[in-house]
């Protein structure tokens, strides 16, 4: 096979019209790179100024940066075939948008080459809330087999993840049924053949609720809620000795996931979180969400109300729509 490019770590960014962070996401990378590293820099079909943006960055300084331009394939999509393509030993993802902090990818790499049963390597996040600024630090340091634990809960972050091509391919790589989700599913399955890694560091900062994010968008969140369900549900099958059931069944393999009390309250927690910030499109998408997945409960009765009770000055109050 020819490759587009040969290098042993291989950053992936994939943009789609976030021109307004372009500049300080792309620094924060490129300020990094060693002659080791390549950056490949994907403007998925945008039309806000994106493209123009992403090229002023291309071999700036001497530094390996490649920019991509296609018709919009999709993150999922565009990852797949983009990775197919690179020949590198390594595999980092930077979210559109987000920081990589100073020193981590030589982290992730003198990690990845001291210990070779060690497959995915992370680390502790910066999360700002675009609604208030607010700022919390997400996950906590975790090394070792990572089977259950990710049945629970995902514990590795997408864009501050860096891991070994040969096991990404190994265990058949992104899966495009997976439009979101397409994380919890990969690790899930690359938990069979390697360990992980979750630094005690922050070296990562993302902006949650931004927009043409997956986190800004309500019918995009409670998609990648359903899908991250259907990755684990794949997983605890697999772990079980049985077949995998996306690839069994195909699209059907959605309907056999049954009522979900933690996906009843993550949606009953957005929906709040809708009302605190006075966005009433989010609520009404979240409300409706929550209805057609719960049976009779207190958070089903909770929602009603307030659905009924809040009056139209208080949604007046904010915009009513995501920032």
């Amino acid at each position: 096979m020819k490759y587009l490019l040969k290098t042993k770590l291989l950053i992936i960014s994939c943009f789609h019209n976030r021109v307004a962070e372009v500049e300080n996401s792309v620094d924060s990378v490129v300020s990094q790179l060693t002659p080791e590293m390549h950056f490949v820099v994907v403007d998925d079909g945008s039309t806000d100024g994106t493209s123009e943006a992403l090229d002023q960055w291309e071999n700036r300084d001497g530094k390996n940066v490649t920019v991509i331009h296609q018709k919009n394939m999709g993150f999922v999509n565009s990852l797949i075939y983009h990775i197919n393509n690179i020949d590198c030993e390594y595999i980092a993802i930077h979210g559109a948008g987000d920081i990589s902090y100073e020193g981590r990818f030589s982290k992730q790499i003198v990690l990845l080459d001291f210990d070779k049963k060690l497959g995915v390597v992370s680390s502790r996040v910066n999360n700002i809330n675009s609604y208030d600024n607010a700022k919390t630090i997400t996950g906590s340091a975790f090394s070792g087999n990572a089977e259950k634990i990710l049945l629970k809960q995902n514990i590795i972050n997408h864009g501050a993840v860096c891991f070994r091509k040969d096991i990404y391919l190994k265990a058949g790589g992104y899966r495009s049924f997976f439009e979101f989700a397409q994380d919890r599913d990969l690790w899930c399955r690359m938990s069979h053949f390697c360990e992980f890694r979750v630094i005690d560091d922050i070296l990562y900062e993302r902006v949650s609720n931004a927009k043409n994010s997956v986190s800004g968008s309500p019918e995009k969140r409670i998609r990648q809620k359903l899908l991250s369900n259907l990755a684990s549900f794949c997983h605890d099958m697999r772990l079980k000795g049985k077949s995998d059931p996306l690839k069994q069944y195909g699209y059907f393999s959605i309907y056999m996931l049954s009522k979900d009390k933690k996906l009843e309250r993550e949606i009953f927690m957005l929906a709040l979180s809708a009302i605190k910030h006075k966005k009433r499109e989010s609520f009404s998408i979240y409300f409706d969400a929550h209805e057609k997945i719960s049976s009779l409960s207190i958070s089903k009765l909770l929602l009603v109300l307030l659905n009924k009770m809040l009056p139209t000055r208080y949604w007046q109050s904010g915009n009513g729509k995501i920032k």
